[in-house]
């Protein structure tokens, strides 16, 4: 067997095995707890980052998309929201968007990170139609229950019957990549005490594009979220410097069309 080979069954090994066992977001009805933190969508699987407290699958939402030739040919735009919970408090939330099947498409007509940013904006690849971006901005409790009360029809209940309490302050943290035949988009939600500083922020955004662009754009079936650095006491007299609105609270924002118009 050749060396090429052998290296292309190693690596559909390694993925097989990091998606054994995951939880099938299309085909398990939300709500329920995440057993290890490994989620799939289609044939991407997504590895959770660690940490104290249980991850739970809250909500999901698709549609159809159309492409290919003469956009004769469908696929569904899958759209989860995944949360983990720390003793009553929201320790760290995801929404993920993923198309569930590879399909050619020519434009998918996105923007997704305009308008998001209030700390930090990257287009790594700005050509017509092909994205590839990270955004941060940051956000109060109040502008996080506005996100998810726009975006996640079944969220504000969820979170309301386990009395969960939302930080203070939060990073929202949002990398977007649209290839020819397929895409990808995360947006998370992260307690601002895991941040020393806007560029903790911002480098913890940049490692996140540098672990999902390959399966994004389904170069590989299986990549892990990086793990946040520890989280600090919030100050007693301030609130944190990283990831804190700069003037008044920034918009909520609505979920990028993942799609062509």
């Amino acid at each position: 067997m050749s060396t090429v080979r052998v290296v292309a069954f190693a690596l559909a090994l390694a993925a097989a095995s990091g998606s054994a066992g995951a939880l099938d977001l299309v085909a398990t009805r939300p709500p329920v707890e995440i057993p290890d933190g490994r989620v799939t969508i289609g044939a991407r699987t997504l590895v959770l980052p660690p940490g104290p407290g249980q991850w739970f699958y809250v909500d999901h939402q698709e549609r159809p998309v159309a492409g290919g030739p003469r956009n004769l040919q469908t696929s569904t735009d899958d759209r989860a929201f995944l949360v983990r919970i720390d003793r009553g408090s929201l320790a760290l939330a995801a929404e993920v968007y993923l198309l569930r099947a590879d399909l050619l498409k020519t434009g998918w007509d996105d923007l997704p990170c305009a308008g998001r940013q209030d700390i930090y904006l990257k287009e790594h690849l700005a050509a017509p139609s092909l994205r590839d971006c990270v955004a941060v901005r940051g956000l109060r409790s109040a502008d996080v229950q506005a996100f998810v009360a726009a975006n996640v029809p079944a969220g504000p209940a969820w979170l309301a019957r386990r009395k969960v309490a939302l930080p203070e302050f939060a990073a929202n943290i949002r990398y977007a990549r649209f290839s020819s035949n397929t895409y990808g988009v995360i947006d998370v939600f992260v307690p601002a005490t895991h941040f020393a500083s806007d560029q903790a922020a911002i480098d913890w955004a940049e490692s996140l594009r540098s672990a999902l662009k390959p399966v994004f754009e389904h170069r590989v079936d299986l990549a892990a979220v990086p793990a946040l650095p520890p989280a600090s006491p919030p100050a007693s007299s301030a609130p944190p410097r990283a990831a804190r609105p700069r003037t008044s609270s920034p918009a909520p924002g609505s979920r990028p069309p993942a799609g062509p118009g």
